[in-house]
């Protein structure tokens, strides 16, 4: 299907928000001279490289299927985005092939992967808990002698923002198995609530500042239309909503100095209570925990048949088509409800983006092949990957902004840059907009994301604690955790108060008293160095806050 756009010169810094293309719209721009970006790495390194001139290693690298590539850009294993890597690594000796697996059972599958040998050489995740447990199981390897042997420009980004990223990265036995990049403020709030004010306009109903009154709202509104679906969620991010409303957002909470598994505290309690009223009064989707693509929840809200989506802090895909076709739809971000504990930003993410892991089982060749591509991809790769070419997908404002061209479609391939340099200021979403009549939603949209990132962060770590032993508890209670939550949620003859006793009782089977006792003497051991990288942490969310041409 492979149908190459032609390449532009690469540009500087590029700012962004929504990623905007075309597989091919006739336009003649001229071609990076990939001869002339072979990194300094490779170049340095080749009396000692593994790789012979003219030798090609291919590596593979898990991508995350997400089901938003559409038939007429390609797939998740050949693309545009793909024949550009391939384009610009071939004159460094390396191809890249990807691996597609399932959002939603990521880790599942890559698990099962790994367990059959097959996995790809360069793995990614959000997650550092998992990480850790592939580092408990010797599934990955330390990169830090790597970086040092073919590194250039990676190490160069790392010294540089090391003060930030390195805690995230180095694991307890004093390691650091990942490489990553730091967030754009666009991607620091994971999740987040959108409404329909026309629907509260037509019921004289106040917008909601607690879930109490979204369950009033919600009662108002299906008594004129008592086919509404009034919370549109889905296994995705729903409960982490709650959660953060009620105060937490981490693997802990903290009590009188102390580190506490939350399944101990009132806010856990609180917030289970609160999203089992949400459930069996039929607030939320009743079908929300079998939903783990989020499809049916979109389908809800783009059809017009929600008035809040519980989700993702950027507006929802299909918003702008509930617009189109939803006779008087006007949807807004919600502010962060407030519960007792507080008003929060809600499940804020760390400032490093992706952890990017190498495989232990590949060799020396594609060790050095994996780092070619790293240091091209944070260097420059990354702006094409993301964003597509300048003149064909987007052009620049005077400001240095991205502004999408006129008929040019989505170019849906930013994750599989890995690392990137992004940086994003309020109020350019709706330079990614380019029918004029729609521009209104995406600077909603900025303002909901700035509005979200003023409040402050639930009290927790800024990281988790790691051991082998912690690894291997959060292995095997997290599942336990997913399974009587939902039992809690959804049946009518299993209670909060039974769930959490059954929780409790895992716990001290699986040995949890005397894992948290360590767990807590780390965290005494470390708390000022704890206090003074949230201190970082708020002080670089505060600086994002700042970049804004917003009114």
């Amino acid at each position: 299907m492979k149908k190459k756009c032609i390449a532009a010169v690469l540009v500087g810094l590029i700012l962004s928000t929504t990623m905007a293309g075309c597989k091919g719209n006739g336009s003649e721009v001229s071609k990076p001279d990939a001869s002339s970006t072979t990194s300094e790495s490779s170049q340095g390194a080749e009396s000692t490289s593994n790789i012979k001139p003219g030798e090609i290693v291919e590596i593979s690298m898990s991508v995350l299927d997400r089901g938003g590539i559409p038939a007429e850009r390609g797939t998740y294993t050949d693309n545009d985005a793909i024949d550009y890597m391939n384009e610009q690594m071939e004159p460094k000796g390396v191809k890249i092939s990807t691996v597609p697996v399932p959002r939603a059972q990521s880790r599942d599958k890559l698990n099962a992967m790994i367990a059959a040998g097959t996995a790809p050489d360069i793995i990614w995740e959000y997650s550092r808990p998992w990480m850790d447990q592939l580092r408990v199981q010797k599934v990955i390897l330390p990169i830090e002698d790597l970086i040092e042997k073919y590194s250039t420009s990676y190490k160069e980004y790392y010294e540089e923002h090391k003060d930030l990223m390195e805690s995230y990265l180095r694991l307890e036995d004093g390691k650091i198995y990942a490489f990553s990049s730091l967030r754009a403020a666009n991607a620091l709030p994971t999740a987040g609530v959108w409404y329909r004010q026309d629907l509260l306009d037509e019921v004289g109903a106040e917008v909601p500042s607690t879930l109490e009154e979204v369950i009033e709202v919600s009662n108002k509104v299906k008594e004129k239309h008592p086919d509404i679906v009034p919370i549109a969620a889905s296994y995705l991010h729903y409960l982490n909503i709650i959660k953060g409303t009620y105060g937490y957002f981490s693997n802990e909470i903290m009590k009188d100095g102390e580190l506490i598994h939350p399944i101990f505290s009132d806010n856990y309690r609180d917030a289970m209570e609160m999203a089992r009223k949400l459930y069996q009064e039929k607030i939320t989707d009743q079908e929300y925990l079998v939903d783990t693509t989020s499809a049916r929840q979109q389908q809800l809200w783009t059809s017009g048949q929600a008035i809040f989506f519980f989700n993702s802090a950027n507006m929802p895909g299909g918003t702008k088509e509930m617009v189109q076709t939803v006779d008087g739809a006007d949807p807004y971000p919600l502010p962060p409800l407030e519960s007792q504990y507080g008003q929060f930003m809600l499940t804020p993410q760390s400032a490093t983006r992706f952890y990017v892991m190498l495989n232990n089982k590949i060799d020396e060749k594609k060790q050095e092949a994996a780092i070619r591509y790293i240091d091209w991809v944070i260097a420059e790769g990354w702006k094409v990957i993301n964003y597509g070419y300048e003149g064909q997908q987007y052009t620049l404002t005077e400001e240095g902004l991205r502004k999408s061209i006129p008929g040019a479609p989505k170019w849906p391939f930013g994750e599989m840059a890995l690392l990137t340099q992004e940086t994003f200021t309020f109020g350019q979403s709706k330079l990614g907009e380019t029918d004029e009549k729609y521009q209104y939603l995406s600077e909603r949209n900025d303002k909901g994301l700035k509005e979200m990132m003023s409040y402050p962060i639930p009290t927790g770590l800024p990281y988790d604690y790691s051991s082998d032993a912690y690894a291997e508890f959060t292995a095997s209670f997290s599942p336990k955790i997913e399974e009587i939550e939902a039992k809690m949620v959804s049946e009518v003859d299993y209670s909060v108060e039974a769930g959490i006793k059954e929780l409790q009782s895992i716990y001290e089977e699986l040995g949890g008293a005397e894992i948290w006792k360590e767990k807590n003497e780390w965290y005494q051991a470390n708390k000022e160095t704890l206090a003074n990288f949230a201190e970082s942490y708020d002080a670089y969310k505060s600086s994002l806050l700042q970049n804004s041409v917003l009114e």
